[in-house]
């Protein structure tokens, strides 16, 4: 089957019609991904010397205002998010103490700009290259999020953070944030720092293209701020690659590492490693020249053994640099399984730990699906979104996991679906289902059936359909746009043998035979 890599991080989409209505139809919690996720493990503690910093036990220590024309403010506190979407509690390492907190979505007003800023300034003189650093719990929205940095109170220089979440992407709990600010506070005898959530009615001053859904987003959580040297050498693992839990997992897998240089000098010599369930170590040495603050991707040569199947496989990586100076950002750990077909049934309600495990995606607007809270059966369903993610005409699929049909054998495949609470001549869906055996657009050779996605109720959609020949299958649902813009929703996939029910023979007795 096509192998679907699975990455470190979250990638999912929200987009809506407007901000209360998002509110009713956007569930939020992890959209596609695997149930198998990465983790990122913490290792050890920067050795850097601190030249300030801030727990947030304090909230004098901290100035809260709002940007012109709003009126949504940080708080600093113990308490989580308090609107229905709340993310929950940061896992920081002074959480205990105070932490601060934008609730983009207990406000939900449409239009947010607030600032947190350091009450005093911050004497950064012979230090020349410095970079802040804080844990954070973040899911992005239709927002974004930056540090302002300024020398004198009243001018800013913003730097972005957060740029490669896409819309419902979470962060890991915590994760640790740095942020080169030498450019503007290196060597400065005052300085302040701002946290500035930003996501207004009209969102187009920093250049973001939000949608329709500004200023009700989700949590931004921020603790245990520092201001420290950057070292010589910090190297960081940022994301590592390898095949998504899939049905043909093989022993030669690929590991891609994506690192990146922190320090100020260029890294080289260095070794890359990875251990697939605490079994033999693969090792290699990196050749080339990682610049500093550059970004560089390597593929391992030595492949993994994913092949054994219903094993979940543990990916354990790092970067070995000697003088490092951080070691908490050197190594990761992935998950994937080689999964086990089912055999006549296919059953996913999109709920639950293990929703969607082994299912995939394909086409332009991947970042459209996401886990919807207007479900059929509670808590989500799974919904495409015609926002802020489509990047290209809509022309996608998703792809079931894998199962084992028999040919000559009648099977059915239904669904549940929905269009959201709005009128019908503005949104509808047309979703073509089809089969193969493979999860790949290429492979989707035999059609189940076709439906126009058009009510405001959940609807239900049933097919009958036979395979040419005994084997291992994916369904896929096609997406494409009917007469409106495509938004829906879809809940209670069952595939299953179609068995006919009726009477064997009537006879002037209480005996009733049925079949089968």
């Amino acid at each position: 089957m096509k192998k679907i890599y699975l990455t470190l991080g979250l990638s999912v989409l929200l987009a809506g019609a407007n901000a209360q209505q998002k509110k009713q139809s956007k569930q939020k919690t992890t959209a596609i991904e695997n149930s198998i996720k990465t983790a990122r493990a913490n290792h050890g503690a920067s050795t850097q010397a601190v030249i300030w910093s801030n727990d947030f036990s304090s909230a004098a220590t901290w100035t809260m205002t709002a940007g012109a024309g709003t009126t949504a403010l940080w708080s600093i506190g113990t308490t989580p998010g308090a609107g229905t979407y709340s993310i929950g509690l940061i896992a920081s390492t002074t959480a205990a103490n105070g932490f601060a907190l934008f609730d983009s979505d207990n406000d939900c007003s449409g239009n947010q700009i607030a600032h947190l800023t350091t009450t005093s300034s911050i004497n950064l003189v012979g230090h020349p290259t410095v970079r802040l650093k804080f844990q954070q719990l973040y899911r992005e929205d239709a927002d974004s999020t930056r540090i302002g940095i300024s020398t004198n109170g009243t001018t800013w220089a913003y730097l972005p953070i957060n740029t490669t979440y896409t819309a419902d992407a979470m962060s890991a709990n915590p994760e640790t944030v740095k942020v080169d600010i030498s450019s503007v506070a290196g060597n400065q005898a005052t300085v302040w720092v701002r946290f500035t959530y930003y996501s207004p009615t009209a969102a187009s001053t920093w250049g973001a293209s939000y949608g329709t859904n500004n200023g009700c987003g989700y949590n931004w959580l921020v603790d245990d701020a520092v201001i420290e040297d950057i070292p010589a050498i910090d190297a960081a693992i940022t994301k590592a690659t390898i095949a998504a839990p899939d049905c043909d997992l093989t022993s030669t897998e690929t590991v891609i590492l994506n690192i990146k240089n922190n320090g100020i000098a260029a890294m080289t010599g260095f070794s890359l490693s990875y251990k697939v369930n605490l079994l033999t170590s693969v090792t290699e040495t990196y050749t080339g020249s990682v610049a500093a603050g550059a970004t560089a991707t390597y593929t391992f040569t030595g492949m993994a053994n994913f092949s054994a199947p219903g094993v979940v496989q543990t990916v354990a990586t790092a970067i070995i640099l000697t003088g490092d100076a951080d070691p908490s950002n050197d190594k990761d750990t992935a998950r994937t399984e080689n999964l086990i077909p089912t055999v006549d049934t296919l059953n996913e309600n999109f709920d639950g730990t293990s929703a969607m495990l082994g299912w995939s995606y394909a086409g332009a607007n991947q970042g459209a699906w996401y886990f919807s809270g207007i479900n059929h059966s509670a808590p989500t369903a799974l919904g495409f979104n015609n926002g802020a993610a489509i990047t290209s005409g809509i022309d996608d699929w998703v792809f079931t996991n894998c199962v084992n049909l028999t040919a000559g054998t009648s099977y059915y495949l239904s669904y549940w679906g929905i269009v959201p609470t709005s009128t019908l001549t503005t949104y509808d869906a047309l979703i073509t289902t089809k089969i193969g055996n493979n999860n790949t657009i290429a492979s989707m050779t035999t059609s189940i059936g076709s439906d126009v996605l058009d009510s405001l109720a959940y609807k239900y959609y049933r097919h009958v359909f036979t395979v040419p020949t005994t084997g291992t299958y994916n369904v896929g649902f096609h997406v494409q746009p009917n007469n409106h813009d495509t938004w829906f929703r879809i809940d209670d996939v069952l595939l299953g043998i179609n068995r006919a029910f009726g009477i064997n023979s009537i006879v002037n007795s209480k005996d009733l035979s049925v079949y089968p």
